[in-house]
This record gives structure tokens, sequence and C-alpha cells, in this order.
């Protein structure tokens, strides 16, 4: 090899440790130990009943035992190996516990690679497709971080090892099948995708060792399911109903990775997306397919590698196929969050996969790099401008409700739900005991009654609208505090202090660059007046940054109607 070529793979390890580096790095900033909806009873009430049971086959029935439609075993390990490791529960270590699996779910694919016989830096636009924040929603909420990134892990490392040639791998694949049947719900796909990969690759041996457990297995599994009570209707019913849902459904799932706006939308509004995924769809197929055709022709020729990328892609579009089966009951499409692009993400990866297994031409294969490398590259830049801001959104409604909590014991971020608002409220009281093995974190000490009533008076908090129960306020002058803090809006009465993010002005990308500034001065708010007791409050604003306070010169009046009323003082 030439010696131009040599730093080659260096180069690629240390770019690879940027990208990997970088995600954890926005992990350690954004993440708080702070739980987040489910976690209240997927990971904090577990660990309490966990620790109040008698028996080891109480403690064994509680780890396996549904929550709803899912048995999240895995979600509630993490949780025991979490109070074990530190003594408590800590929601920002299990955050990155969870991610982990993010990192498995690469590795797999560095092994897949290598099995390929292509070089390191091949591996690059798929790390950068895996660790970009796009799906931070499934990457900061602590519970869905142990559920959709690592039923997708065990899921491929089961189809991974039971291709594998390796002698003793298929006992590995049953030990991560099992996994992720454990994991969550759609880990139940890995029983009939490894069974149909066995049969047709022809391996009979595995096939009888695999059938054997997953017949074990499942009737384990369904002796001890609750069956939930749900109002959804059966999972085919929409199929046989409204087909034309379900597809879009489908295709909008697997291109949804496309989609910066996260908003329920009807399908003539996001046929880019659909489109996308049908393209996606048409591609892995007709690669997959056509390999197919050359592997009835020699059944040995790259045999692992084709193999496992058919089971990799059979498990997303399971995962995909029954989310569009059970949410396609209305031609409004409802699944775009952030937690579900991870599958949309893998389906990309997956063409690129099946792209390589034809990429036997030198100068072909370089020029289709080339251009991985720059749609990739284009890509990650993108969603971390475009998600930075939304993960710094969410951290700051998060370190808010943590403050509301602390100073008036109420959230406020769940009362629009009030399911959760009813269930943070219980186990928040839970979490004040001493003898709690989690206790909720204390956010802004320094915003406190003396402060704020010897705070300087500002006339840069403006009142733009008022439209019902909805309050819009805006300040122009307000310093900005940067992306690892943030600017909020309280609310002080003679009995209570509420506290509310507000939306940062966003630096112009030339000014980002240059500055390196994510925001400029000044912000917006949009506050829901109903969720306030009736009082007169003074309202003002906190830099998190500088712990400096500024009042609003006028109260504002919350009536028994919650209609916002301004006087002069």
């Amino acid at each position: 090899m030439n010696s131009i070529f040599r730093p080659i793979p260096l180069i690629s390890i240390l770019i690879l440790m940027l990208i990997v580096g970088l995600h954890f790095s926005y992990l350690f900033r954004f993440a708080l130990n702070v739980p987040n909806g489910d976690d209240y009873y997927c990971i904090y009430d577990f660990l309490i009943q966990y620790q109040a049971a008698d028996s080891i086959s109480e403690k064994l029935l509680l780890i396996i035992t549904p929550w709803l439609e899912h048995t999240i075993a895995y979600t509630k390990i993490l949780a025991l190996v979490n109070h074990l490791i530190f003594g408590v529960l800590d929601f920002k270590a299990y955050i990155f516990m969870g991610n982990l699996s993010l990192v498995g779910i690469f590795s797999l694919y560095y092994l897949l690679l290598s099995r390929m016989k292509k070089p390191i830096y091949f591996i690059i636009p798929i790390a950068l497709l895996l660790f970009q924040p796009q799906s931070y929603e499934g990457l900061y909420w602590p519970a869905a971080t142990a559920a959709y990134m690592s039923v997708i892990f065990f899921s491929f490392l089961s189809v991974y090892l039971a291709c594998s040639d390796r002698r003793g791998a298929i006992w590995g694949a049953l030990a991560a099948g099992t996994m992720a049947l454990y994991t969550f719900g759609s880990g139940v796909m890995v029983l009939p995708v490894v069974f149909v990969i066995l049969l047709l690759k022809g391996d009979y041996r595995k096939l009888l060792i695999w059938s054997l457990w997953s017949a074990f297995i499942l009737t384990l599994f369904l002796t001890f399911y609750v069956y939930p009570e749900s109002s959804r209707p059966p999972i085919f019913q929409s199929l046989l109903t409204n087909p034309g849902y379900v597809f879009n459904y489908f295709f909008a799932f697997l291109g949804m990775t496309t989609d910066l706006e996260e908003a329920n939308k009807m399908p003539n509004e996001v046929r880019h997306i659909i489109g996308y995924g049908f393209v996606l769809f048409v591609l892995l197929f007709g690669l997959l397919f056509k390999r197919f055709l050359a592997f009835l022709k020699n059944r040995t020729k790259n045999s692992a590698d084709f193999w496992t990328i058919v089971g990799f892609s059979l498990i997303i579009l399971g995962g995909t196929a029954s989310m569009a089966l059970l949410r396609g009951q209305t031609e409004m499409i409802y699944i775009f969050s952030s937690r579900y692009k991870i599958y949309s993400a893998n389906m990309t990866i997956l063409v690129f996969c099946a792209m390589l297994l034809f990429s036997t031409k030198r100068p072909w294969e370089k020029y289709f790099l080339a251009l991985a490398l720059t749609l990739s590259s284009v890509f990650f830049v993108v969603s971390y401008y475009h998600y930075t801001y939304k993960i710094k959104e969410q951290r700051d409604v998060f370190q808010a409700g943590v403050y509301n909590w602390n100073t008036n014991q109420q959230w406020l971020l769940y009362r629009q739900t009030s399911y959760y608002e009813k269930t943070s409220e219980h186990f928040s009281r839970l979490m004040d005991r001493p003898e709690s093995p989690y206790h909720i974190p204390s956010y802004f000490p320094t915003l406190a009654r003396d402060r704020i009533e010897h705070a300087e008076m500002d006339s840069g908090l403006e009142v733009v609208s008022i439209d019902g129960k909805l309050v819009l306020f805006k300040n122009e002058t307000a310093p900005q505090a940067g992306i690892h803090r943030g600017n909020f809006i309280f609310f002080m009465s003679d009995k209570h202090i509420y506290l509310f993010p507000t939306l940062a002005n966003a630096n112009a990308k030339k000014n980002l660059i240059a500055s390196g500034d994510w925001y400029k001065n000044g912000y917006v708010s949009l506050v829901n007046v109903d969720q306030l007791t009736p009082d007169t409050y003074r309202i003002g604003d906190y830099n998190s940054l500088t712990d400096h306070i500024r009042v609003f010169e006028e109260p504002i009046r919350i009536g028994a109607t919650y209609l916002p009323v301004f006087n002069k003082e």
C-alpha cells in the first residue's frame, strides 16, 4: 500500500471518536437527573416495589410483568444495575446506560462491514446517521433509551449471531433473542425473523435449536403475560377497513428521518416523507431480492453478510409494520415523534449496506462512498443545528418543572395531561421522603422571594398578545443565556412562584459560525395562565447564566376565569 494511504485508518478512527464523543458530550451537557412521564412507573415505582418484595419469585415476577402491552424487563434491569452502582437512582446515569445500546448497534454494523472486508472508513457514514440528535426524545428520556434503541440492538445481535458461521454462535443468538423479547413489544419480531432466515439459508441444525427454544420461551412469555385493557381495535382491522391509511403510516414511518417539524399532518402535507420511505423500501427490497437470486446460484458466496442484512431489514420493517397497523386508524398521521426516528435512520443505513453487497469494482465503490459521506455529513450537520435548539428547550422545560415542584408542589409541565399530573404528584411526594431511592434535584435556588422583591425594574418585558388563556410575552433586550443555560419567566404572588421556559432568539447561521453563539439577545414565551392559581402576580425574567433577576413594571391579575388583566401600579 502507498504511504499516502497509511494515515487513512488512523484518521478514520479519530473521526469516529469525534462523532461518538460529540454525542456523549451532548448527553453530559443536556441530560438531567429527572424522571419523565412513564419513568415514574416503569423505573421508580418498580424499584420501590422490588425493594419491598420478600422473595426471589416476587422480584422476578415484578421484572417480567408487562407495562401496558410491553414487557420491559431490560428497562427494570437497568434500574437495578443503576441503583446497585450508585446507591441511589440516577436518571442521568440511566440515560448514559441506555445510550450504550446505540453503541451496540453501531458495533454490529462495524462487525458486519469488517466481515464484508470493507475498510474502516466505510463505517463513517453509518456513525454520522446513528450518532446525531434527531432521535433526541429517545436519547434523553430514560425509559425510552432502554426501549427503542435497546430492542433494536438485542434483535440485531440475535440476527448477527444466528447468521454467523462461528461455532456456538447460535447460543448467543438465543440469549440475545430472549433479551429482545423482554425489552419491548416489538422484540417478538426476532422469533419469526431468525426462523425465516435460518430456513431460507438452509441451516437446519440451527433452525431446529431456534424452533425448540422459540416454542419454550414464547410459552413462558405468554404464561406470565398480562393482557392490557386497550381501547385500540384489533391489529389488522385498520388494514381491512382503511388500507390506504396503513400504507401512508408505513412509508411515513420509514421516511421520517427527513422530517424536521414533528407535527401531526395530513398525507398530502408530507409527500416528501412518504416518498422517501417508499424509495428506501423499493431500493432495499430490490437490492436484497437481486442478491437472493445470486445466492440461489451460489449458496456459500457472502452468505452470512447477506442474511445478516436481510435479518436486520426484517427487524426494522417488522417494527414499522406493527406501528403502522396499530396507529393507522386515521388519515391524519400521528407518528412524527423523534423517538421513532431510530427506525428510519436504520432503514437508510441498511440501504447503504445492501449497496455494498454489489460494490465489487473499486471505482464504483469509491464514488459511492464519496456520495454517502457527503450526504451523511450534510445530514449530520443539519441535524445538530436543528435539534440542538430542541434539546436545549426540552431541558429548560424540565428544569422549570423541577423548580415548580420544589417551590409549589406542582410540576405544571404535566398539567395538560391529567394522567401524568396525578402520577407525577403522587410519586414526587414519595421522592421527597428521606428513605426514597431517588430525590428530585434542586434548580435555581437563588430565584427566591426576597431577591425578586428587591430586583431591578425592567421595561423590556412586553405582553404581545392575549388569546384566551394564552399570553405571549417577549423581551428583545434580555441578555442571552447561551446554549447551556436558559432565560425563564416567573410569576410571583403572595403564595407562589411559578417558572416558565422561554424560546430564546436564535442567532443567524452566519453569526453562529462567526461568534459561536447559538442565540442573540431576547426571547419570546407563550404561557398558558390556566395553570396558575387565581391571584395577582409580579412577573419578570430570570437568566440562569448570570443569575440576574428583572421584574416587569406591571402586575398581572389572574382571575377565577383565568383571563389575564394588567393593571398599572
